[in-house]
């Protein structure tokens, strides 16, 4: 190949003629580089999270603002990441009753993988934290907070916990209705999170 030397460094470089020669190869190698990033890349999809709870289950209203949204992809190792987010909006929220809140994973965690919890009120601290959530009280910001997020499967689903993580004054760990910690949800509140966990 014929090359040229770069200026201070003394690179080799094609001359512009090797460069015209080659350039219907490079062309070609571009493309199949490309192809070859796209299909690496793999497709994101949505999914319908549920609040639940060990008690009577939520209503996050029928309000025309109500959101109960998700989406994820599955990366290499059949490891899963994404995302959810609920609005309340009236009418019709109901709190429910309960001891822990919970969300709805899209697909079932690997239980052998992680460590996990079988009941939505086993003691946290010793389950696999999968990612982070936010829960947002519109009445009250000083209640609005950060939250780990922890993993649970029950009854044959996988869902992620919220563990609240700035609240002082709180006799549980979780985001509950039971003792309205640390608030009731209510009419424009929000909860959302990120995960990222293996896959069954």
């Amino acid at each position: 190949m014929a090359v040229n030397l770069t200026t201070y460094l003394s690179l080799n470089k094609p001359t512009q003629d090797e460069m015209a020669k080659n350039w219907a190869k490079l062309e070609e190698w571009a493309a199949e580089n490309n192809s070859l990033y796209e299909a690496a890349i793999p497709d994101d999809s949505s999914y319908t999270p549920v609040l639940a709870t060990n008690g009577t289950q939520p209503n996050i209203g029928t309000g025309a603002n109500a959101t109960s949204f998700g989406r994820y992809i599955v990366l290499p190792g059949n490891f899963v990441m994404g995302w959810f987010v609920f609005r309340l909006d009236d009418p019709n929220i109901a709190a429910g009753s309960g001891d822990a809140y919970a969300v709805s994973l899209p697909l079932d965690v690997d239980t052998v993988f992680h460590t996990i919890a079988i009941a939505f009120t086993v003691v946290s601290g010793s389950v696999d934290v999968i990612g982070e959530g936010y829960i947002r009280d519109n009445t009250n910001s000083e209640m609005s907070m950060t939250c780990a997020l922890d993993i649970c499967h029950v009854s044959g689903i996988s869902y992620a916990r919220f563990n609240t993580e700035a609240y002082t004054g709180k006799s549980s760990r979780f985001l509950q209705p039971a003792t309205a910690q640390p608030f009731i949800i209510a009419d424009e509140d929000r909860l959302g999170g990120n995960f990222i966990y293996k896959a069954a």
